[in-house]
């Protein structure tokens, strides 16, 4: 249902979104002593993520499709069970991120409140 006098709209009308990347997992040396934070979406859970329980190696962001993206980057977990799909988080740290992820950056705050969207995910 939209509200009066809203509009519906996609996400992108508002924002660049993209997915994350996972650097394979077959790679040791991606992973082993790694010091950049990779978002899980276990830990996309309504809150500001400011540290990650696994993080990969200048080696494994170089070797796969992985992206660093900065603080204030608002992620949303795309699949999982229960209370994973849909749960959304802010970065409070530069971090990569699960390819389950969404990424929304650049999105346009004064532009949504003006236009009254009513996004669809």
């Amino acid at each position: 249902m939209i509200v009066s006098g809203w509009k519906k709209g996609v996400i992108e009308d508002i924002a660049t979104v993209s997915s994350g990347g996972t650097p394979s997992r077959q790679e040791n040396s991606y992973w082993i002593d790694g010091l950049i934070p990779w978002v899980t979406t276990a830990e996309v859970k309504l809150g500001v993520i400011t540290d990650t329980n696994q993080k990969i190696t200048e080696e494994g962001l170089k070797n796969s499709s992985a992206k660093l993206f900065p603080k204030e980057t608002i992620l949303m977990a795309m699949y999982g069970q229960g209370k994973t799909r849909g749960q959304v988080a802010k970065l409070g740290i530069e971090a990569l991120r699960h390819q389950q992820t969404k990424h929304v950056r650049h999105y346009n705050l004064k532009k949504v409140l003006k236009l009254n969207f009513s996004i669809s995910i």
